[in-house]
């Protein structure tokens, strides 16, 4: 959704939308109304990162992750942040803890904090591009199935192959696998296939899963 659909919709140019989001006063009260009817009907949201390139305003990037005490995810955070602090840019981190509830949450309020977002998500792009109108979105980790987002992309099959492989060399051929997610996940397939590439076979009750966490590793290391 963008501010040409609000101009079409109010049937005014998008100057004049730009003017009533702006609460300017160079527009009559009766257009204005129409304009803000119609961006609240369409769910549209002006974009905080837009209007810091017109006025002189500190950038800010929402970083989205699933759990800030995994030393993966903090990880992650830091190099967010020092890569913004070479830019003059603002982090704020928000840590929706892995819940599908609280990434709906953050959804919802992260579009008036931020001029942009990067970060993990569970829900599809149709809804994450509903709940994020108006500003630029980075998957990470995902590739985007939509042109409105960007993806950063982690090789994780090779580093899975590449650690199965090890083990083998080593002379390991009973090896398990701590799955991320009590339900089977993308890993779990790199992990299967990367074992029948070396010949070994993987009995079910050798892969454990459970919460992407420490405690959850652990819970999954004593079934």
């Amino acid at each position: 959704m963008t501010i040409h659909d609000v101009a079409r919709s109010a049937g005014v140019s998008r100057q004049t939308v730009s003017r009533a989001l702006n609460d300017k006063a160079e527009i009559d009260g009766s257009t204005k109304q129409r304009v803000l009817d119609a961006a609240r009907e369409l769910g549209y949201r002006p974009s905080r990162f837009a209007r810091g390139l017109v006025r002189p305003e500190t950038t800010t990037i929402g970083l989205v992750v699933p759990d800030l005490l995994n030393p993966f995810f903090t990880e992650v955070a830091s190099g967010a942040l020092a890569a913004a602090r070479t830019r003059g840019w603002h982090v704020v981190v928000y840590d929706t803890t892995d819940d599908p509830e609280q990434e709906l949450a953050t959804l919802r309020v992260i579009g008036a904090q931020v001029d942009a977002v990067a970060g993990y998500f569970g829900r599809s792009d149709e809804d994450l591009d509903r709940l994020t109108a108006g500003i630029p979105v980075v998957l990470i980790g995902r590739e985007p199935r939509t042109p409105r987002f960007s993806g950063i992309g982690i090789d994780g099959e090779d580093g899975v192959r590449e650690a199965v492989a090890h083990l083998v060399a080593r002379g390991h051929r009973r090896i398990g696998m701590l799955d991320g997610r009590p339900t089977p996940s993308v890993r779990r397939q790199w992990f299967l296939r990367a074992a029948a590439e070396c010949g070994i076979s993987v009995h079910p009750g050798w892969i454990a899963g459970g919460a992407q966490s420490v405690d959850g590793g652990g819970a999954a290391l004593a079934t």
